[in-house]
């Protein structure tokens, strides 16, 4: 396969900036969050309200199968019922 000289100092470049990324200092990473904290119902509810925003803003097909006010109306029940605060504990 024949690549040109400026497709391998791309290349190069690549290669060279993942390499400085992974060798950079993880020491204050944590890797396993505190699995045993309890998350209140405001924190799961505001945590489902972001997901709702960025789902409406962002995802290119989310009206495709369902109209605008059948998936509001899917949002709206899932945050007002119950379950919704229990399947997330």
């Amino acid at each position: 396969m024949y690549f040109n000289n400026n497709c391998m100092k791309r290349l190069f470049f690549f290669v060279g900036t993942v390499f400085l990324l992974s060798c950079s200092d993880n020491k204050n990473v944590v890797i396993y969050p505190d699995i045993h904290y309890k998350y209140g119902k405001e924190e799961l509810l505001e945590d489902f309200t972001v997901l709702r925003t960025a789902l409406e803003e962002a995802h290119p097909g989310i009206y495709r199968y369902k109209s605008k006010s059948k998936i509001n109306a899917l949002f709206d029940s899932l945050f007002s019922s119950s379950c919704c605060v229990q399947i997330l504990i």
